[in-house]
């Protein structure tokens, strides 16, 4: 998989290839609890069935669901389904002067950084409660309600940051 149409937004369903895997961080053999949010290098939400079950359930717009299969440190697919969280079609809502930033020196389409993320309500439509912001497609937003559903529902490996705390 060319993990950078990931963060495309362009849809990847049709067609998704079946037998894409994570492995477990070989540099941490011990670490062998699986949260339903796992931190990957890729910058995709990777995602317990119990996250999709809420997503599902709230009727989120514009999210894919693509299933993967997590690989533990003997070589071996856990038996619980993981998937990738695909938020397509993002939203050009980004204040990019209030935003600052850099822009990517191989597509002038899409900020590399942003010294914080300032949003244009206004063209965000109400549903959408995960997108990520263009042309900061780096960053997933999460709306409070949606994000309290999740914490509600007793999930782990979930951490929010304010748009505010931004860390750029």
């Amino acid at each position: 998989v060319k993990t950078y149409r990931l963060v495309d937004g362009v849809p990847l369903a049709q067609g998704f290839p079946e037998g894409v895997s994570f492995r477990m961080d070989p540099d941490n053999p011990h670490d062998t609890l699986l949260a339903d949010n796992l931190v990957n290098p890729y910058m995709v939400i990777v995602a317990s069935a119990a996250v999709v079950d809420v997503l599902r359930a709230r009727a989120v717009p514009l999210v894919e669901y693509l299933p993967v299969s997590i690989i533990d440190h003997k070589g071996k697919a856990v038996p619980e389904p993981y998937f990738i969280v695909h938020p397509i079609d993002h939203v050009a809502c980004l204040d990019v002067a209030a935003s600052g930033g850099e822009w990517d020196m191989i597509d002038p389409e899409v900020l590399d950084s942003a010294e914080s993320v300032v949003l244009d309500e206004q063209r965000i439509e109400a549903e959408r409660e995960l997108f990520r912001p263009k042309p900061l497609v780096d960053v997933v937003v999460v709306r409070r309600s949606l994000a309290e559903a999740l914490d509600a529902a007793g999930l782990t490996g979930l951490q929010w940051i304010e748009l505010a705390d931004y860390p750029g």
